[in-house]
């Protein structure tokens, strides 16, 4: 009975961990976006640094080595993967063009929107008015520099937003200069020896169910023979 109870709890474990696609924390100062494979660098580590200054610290022996800069697919990836399935008040596919997508979603009466967990994994940049605010550059398909924005609202009634800026933006004029507010995103081929995953968020509920289901009765006949 002993050896059923601890198979059981090791399989609930991993269910816990690894049973749905998501976003997924880590304890490196980075998340993954479980589709892609991608590791992305949190928000809030170089921020503060010009797009320029990161670009030019990727190399070996260098600041970020092992990473590199966003591509315009990876961010757009990223942001279909993390949020166009959330449960929001409001979804904008192709507002700022092809792929550039928005969401906005209001905080309830208990402090929460359908976007806290995925926007805790992914770390934020600074204060703005007691709420957390991101902004990370990336060099579009055009060639001009672009951003994935996020605005977490602490406040009961506020607006979590989340967008991609836009198809034909250019923020050029922004390369060469340092801000909190703003950080340059960094990805790189998620590698399960060196990436310690921490937390999985953006759970698919149905799908954890049929697995816990499937899995326990697995265990349960296995033991039956």
């Amino acid at each position: 009975m002993i050896r059923i109870v601890k198979h059981i709890l090791a399989f609930l474990f991993v269910v816990s961990h690894y049973s749905n696609a998501g976003i997924i924390d880590t304890e490196n100062h980075s998340f993954i976006d479980d589709v892609t494979q991608l590791e992305w660098m949190d928000f809030g580590i170089n921020n503060g640094e010009s797009y320029n200054y990161v670009t030019s610290s990727l190399a070996l022996g260098e600041k970020y080595e092992g990473w590199r800069l966003a591509q315009q697919k990876d961010v757009l990836n990223l942001w279909s993967n993390a949020f166009a399935n959330e449960d929001v008040d409001s979804l904008n596919l192709n507002i700022y063009g092809q792929g550039f997508h928005r969401a906005d979603d209001m905080i309830d009466v208990n402090g929460y929107s359908s976007l806290d967990k995925i926007f805790k994994a992914m770390g934020f940049n600074s204060h703005v008015s007691g709420n957390n605010y991101s902004w990370g550059w990336f060099e579009g398909d055009d060639g001009h520099l672009k951003a994935f924005h996020f605005y977490d609202s602490l406040t009961i009634g506020g607006i979590d937003k989340t967008y991609v800026t836009g198809e034909n933006k250019n923020w050029d004029s922004w390369r060469n200069i340092s801000s909190v507010y703003y950080s340059t995103m960094l990805v790189k081929n998620y590698s399960p020896v060196k990436t310690k995953a921490a937390l999985l968020v953006a759970v698919s509920e149905p799908a954890s169910l049929s697995l816990f289901v499937f899995g326990f009765l697995a265990i349960f006949l296995y033991y039956r023979r």
